[in-house]
């Protein structure tokens, strides 16, 4: 009985993780096109597919969806660029998360190419 909810949770846990790491391979991708330059403000958040167009060609075998089935995400304020993966239910966190998340349906958050919040050590060690 134990082991269905230890392994729902390491598999919960495997797509945390992959989804932050394609968070960062993402931004490398959009910075070294130089694609944020080119890119209007936006208050709300929209899928990267509406954001950049033609960045499925760039990415070439990275996902523009999370591991859940729901688009990575991109917002620009003017406070910098932000990339998102909403989890597992898919809906953002008010308020936004910073630091170390632990529940599958916490927000995973990348700002101007650094996480913001991540499950364990962020990718890379930074």
């Amino acid at each position: 009985a134990i082991a269905v909810p230890n392994f729902l949770h390491a598999l919960q846990r495997a797509k945390q993780e992959r989804a932050a790491i394609e968070l960062a391979e993402l931004a490398r991708v959009i910075e070294a096109n130089h694609a944020i330059e080119q890119r209007p403000l936006s208050d709300d958040w929209m899928p990267l597919t509406e954001a950049f167009d033609g960045l499925s060609k760039q990415v070439g075998p990275l996902s523009l969806t999370d591991p859940w089935e729901g688009p990575y995400l991109y917002r620009n304020r003017g406070d910098g660029y932000w990339l998102a993966s909403f989890g597992s239910d898919g809906l953002p966190d008010v308020p936004a998360p910073e630091g170390l998340v632990s529940e599958p349906t916490q927000d995973l958050l990348l700002r101007d190419g650094e996480m913001v919040s991540w499950p364990g050590p962020p990718p890379g060690g930074r």
